[in-house]
Parts: structure tokens; sequence; C-alpha cells
């Protein structure tokens, strides 16, 4: 939910009300300010920035499919054979972008071109998307888990319901008796 616009009312109320300021000037602190456009931004924020997306459609990928994967039925091993693929490749692809991302972050940590400040921000953006790589990744970890839990529960019955195997007789000792 956002609150933006109450919150300039807010604060244009609070500005206006003290110490006589003038409504105009009021107006412009608290008047919505736009980001910077992308081209602007940091190359490493830039990556930080592709890589989020993958992050996102991979999310995207794994919601709308789970109902595919947990379905059950004659071609249904193939549909998740062709889900689990893609979501390894795509993880794999992500955590590419990730390795490269956090390099680019320790070299500009090393060339010392920006602030402490700067580079711890860009550590936590790699670390915030590192964390949603691996919400996802758990996510659809969490699918496989219920997808084995009935494949071992299938078979523990198909086990239970066989007939059961006839003993096997004891071995006899062929050899001949040597005389002492």
């Amino acid at each position: 939910m956002d609150v933006s616009d109450a919150f300039r009312e807010a604060a244009h109320r609070a500005y206006a009300s003290q110490s006589g300021m003038t409504p105009d000037h009021a107006d412009a602190l608290v008047a919505p300010r736009d980001l910077p456009p992308p081209s602007a931004r940091s190359p490493v924020l830039k990556s930080a920035h592709d890589t989020l997306v993958l992050v996102r459609e991979l999310r995207a990928f794994v919601t709308r499919h789970r109902a595919d994967y947990l379905r059950e039925g004659k071609d249904s091993d193939t549909v998740r054979d062709g889900i689990e693929s893609e979501v390894r490749l795509s993880v794999k692809a992500c955590q590419a972008h990730i390795t490269m991302l956090k390099s680019t972050v320790q070299e500009v940590e090393a060339a010392k071109t920006e602030g402490v400040q700067g580079v711890a921000h860009m550590h936590g953006v790699v670390l915030i998307v590192t964390e949603m790589l691996q919400r996802v990744a758990a996510s659809f970890d969490q699918c496989r888990e219920v997808r084995f839990k009935k494949v071992l529960a299938e078979a523990e019955h198909r086990r239970r319901r066989a007939p059961p195997r006839p003993p096997t007789p004891p071995r006899r000792n062929t050899e001949p008796r040597r005389a002492a």
C-alpha cells in the first residue's frame, strides 16, 4: 500500500504550520523526487537490476508451473523433468550473474572508486539478490520434496501389496565327505 501522497500531505501541513513557512516553500520540500534514470546508475546496480529481473522471472516460472509439476499422470514425468531442467539452468544462470556481480563489487572495493558506504550498499544489494534466489530455489525444492515423498509412498505401497516371496531353502553342503 503506497502512502506517499498521505505522507506528503501531512508533511506539507506540518511545514506550513511551523514558523510561518510559505506554501510554495513547503510544496518544494515535500515534492516527489524522481529516481535517476537507469542510464545514470552505476554498472554494478544495472547488473544487479538485471539479475533481479532474472530471479523474478524464475519465481514466476516456478509459481506458474507448480501445479504441472505436482500433477499425477502418464506424461507428467516428462513434464516434471522439463520443468526441473529449466529451473536448474535458470538457477545456474542467476548464480553466474551473482558471482559476476560479487567480483565486480570486489573490484570496485579494491579500486577505491566508491566510498565505504557505497561499497557497503553494493554488498547489501548482492546479498538481497542472493537471498531472493535462495528463496525461489527453496520453494522449488519444496515441490521436489513433495514429488519424491509421493514416489516413495507409492513404492512402499507397491512393496506391501506384492505377494510375499517364498522362503529360500537352506543350502546343503553338496561336497562329498572326506574320510579321515
